[in-house]
């Protein structure tokens, strides 16, 4: 189980953003002892900060290991933020506008758009389709963040559409597209099962 995708521009600018508001909500905690939520599913995901997770292959230069290590970090201290902001995505609910949502699934790849460096994921819920566009170059089997990913033997499968795996993620909500399906962001992807490096 790994990180095999960090969108390194949200998870710095949601970071700045709550960082800046957090001593106003550490004392409103104090003085307002309020009931938490959003905790049933993204409580897993604070199961693993415990533990050494890892971004991506083993086999990398040391500058791009201290790089990877540093995402980590900020990640860790993001969820550590959110985690009361985070709620699980729920099938019979409506999802709230530019909201975060914790979600594990099965998803298949439905398109890589090479011209905007672009793949798109798609995972079935009960009647209800997740659509999460996710920008190549945060795969973690890439080397250099201003390349897109490049297919290997590791992530053929998953990048050809020939096999599905299970993410782990939050989300923000974009909305849903004309066909009703729930359209999103990931911040990242844990991956669930051993399929390679992606």
């Amino acid at each position: 189980m790994y990180y095999c995708y960090i969108s390194h521009d949200k998870v710095s600018n949601l970071l700045a953003k709550y960082e800046d508001h957090v001593i106003d909500e550490l004392i409103e905690k104090r003085e307002n002892k309020k009931d938490k939520k959003g905790e049933i599913g993204i409580s897993r995901i604070f199961q693993f900060l415990g533990l050494t997770l890892t971004y991506g292959r083993s086999d990398i230069y040391h500058k791009e290991m201290k790089l990877r290590e540093n995402i980590i970090q900020k990640l860790i201290r993001l969820l550590e933020l959110i985690k009361n902001d985070v709620e699980d995505f729920n099938p019979n609910e409506k999802l709230k506008p530019s909201h975060l949502y914790y979600y594990s699934g099965e998803f298949k790849l439905l398109e890589i758009n090479r011209e905007q460096n672009i793949v798109t994921i798609k995972s079935n819920s009960e009647n209800h389709a997740i659509i999460l566009h996710c920008s190549l170059k945060y795969f973690s089997s890439n080397s250099d963040f201003n390349r897109p990913i490049e297919i290997n033997s590791s992530n053929f499968a998953f990048f050809k559409g020939l096999r599905n795996v299970v993410f782990e993620t939050v989300f923000l909500n974009i909305g849903e597209d004309e066909n009703k399906q729930i359209m999103g962001t990931p911040i990242f992807l844990l991956l669930s099962d051993l399929v390679g490096n992606l």
